[in-house]
């Protein structure tokens, strides 16, 4: 007989399941009604902890997502890590319905697509497939999520008109990597030859074709949370020296610009509990364009935090200091992105060893 673990997700450390239930139940209480998991999540225990907590929890009382073919397990070889076959991403869906405990899933996101060997596998078999479940009624939404946002618009682009509901943009709206006009020239972005292009950049063509768009993680996937950046994130030497010294200049002036974060929940629809904000979450949470920000909780103080940050506006104080932050860390930058240094590696150390992913 399966038995839960007493802990949930392992990407910013551990925490006991009567956590994991408290927060989720006091989001709920609070206004959230968007909750957000995926199978990578701690190896099933994200969605495996989750149904559990939500047990109770009548099903209309909440929108649910999570997501398919990216699943990451350290125990299985790395052709599997990445696995976009149709049959696979099918029984991924039944395997989430089981271990959230619910009948159908709200929103199911292609993880991580920018991994795919070719897009050509999305469009003739991943894609079709799962529309076969939304006509099942087994997933109402469609989505697809990526750090990359040409890919995006590229896929969207190809597929067939309104089979992609949602776009997750991951970690490219948030303090660090937030479309700074002011360092543009009239050329369509671009400074010393470097296109630095971003979500702001895409979200007419989004509109246009009706797509959705969640951003991902206000706090950069820790990249700004202070002393605990996980030692995993990608991004590039200069972009975390930057990161870290604009948290800590902002920590000096007693604001805390990011926290540390978990893969649990997210949603910009909530209560005011508390005025402890986060400045990054705060500038996301007002932005007139960004109508839903993920945003990841690992505690009840963090979920305090961010109810207040949705609630809040920016003060002019805080203002000011964001445009400090953008002129001191940011510009100066050659680039505040780490576009492809997750897919390069790992497509060097596939054909290394001759290994191919999963087709059909």
């Amino acid at each position: 007989m399966h038995e839960y673990r007493p802990y949930v997700g392992t990407h910013y450390g551990e925490k006991p399941y009567e956590e994991v239930e408290a927060i989720v139940h006091k989001a709920l209480k609070s206004g959230v009604n968007y909750i957000d998991t995926a199978p990578w999540y701690g190896s099933n225990r994200s969605e495996e902890l989750l149904g559990r907590a939500l047990k109770s929890v009548p099903r209309k009382a909440y929108f649910l997502s999570t997501k398919a073919c990216n699943y990451g397990y350290l125990r299985d070889p790395l052709p599997e890590n990445y696995n976009y076959n149709a049959a696979r991403a099918v029984q991924s869906v039944e395997e989430s319905l089981q271990r959230l405990g619910v009948g159908h899933i709200d929103l199911l996101y292609i993880h991580d697509f920018s991994f795919v060997y070719s897009l050509d596998q999305l469009l003739e078999h991943t894609i079709p497939a799962l529309m076969k479940l939304k006509e099942e009624g087994k997933i109402r939404y469609l989505g697809i999520s990526s750090y990359g946002l040409k890919v995006a618009k590229k896929l969207i682009e190809l597929a067939p008109k309104g089979s992609i509901d949602v776009f997750m943009s991951n970690n490219r709206c948030y303090v660090m990597d937030k479309g700074i006009n002011a360092v543009r020239s009239s050329s369509r972005g671009c400074l010393s030859g470097v296109c630095k292009l971003d979500l702001f950049d895409y979200l007419d063509f989004f509109d246009g074709r009706g797509v959705g768009v969640v951003n991902a993680s206000p706090a950069g996937s820790g990249l700004i949370a202070r002393n605990n950046t996980p030692p995993w994130h990608p991004a590039p030497p200069l972009l975390k020296e930057a990161a870290h010294a604009a948290v800590e200049f902002c920590h000096e002036k007693g604001v805390n610009l990011g926290w540390r974060t978990s893969c649990i929940i997210k949603t910009n629809l909530y209560k005011q509990v508390h005025d402890i904000a986060s400045l990054s979450a705060k500038w996301c949470y007002n932005h007139p364009r960004i109508s839903t920000t993920l945003c990841s909780i690992t505690s009840r103080e963090i979920l305090e935090a961010s109810l207040s940050a949705a609630t809040n506006r920016l003060t002019a104080e805080e203002e000011a200091l964001l445009a400090q932050v953008e002129r001191r860390f940011v510009r100066p930058l050659p680039v505040w992105n780490w576009l492809n240094l997750t897919e390069t590696p790992y497509w060097v150390e596939m054909r290394k060893n001759g290994w191919e992913q999963h087709k059909g």
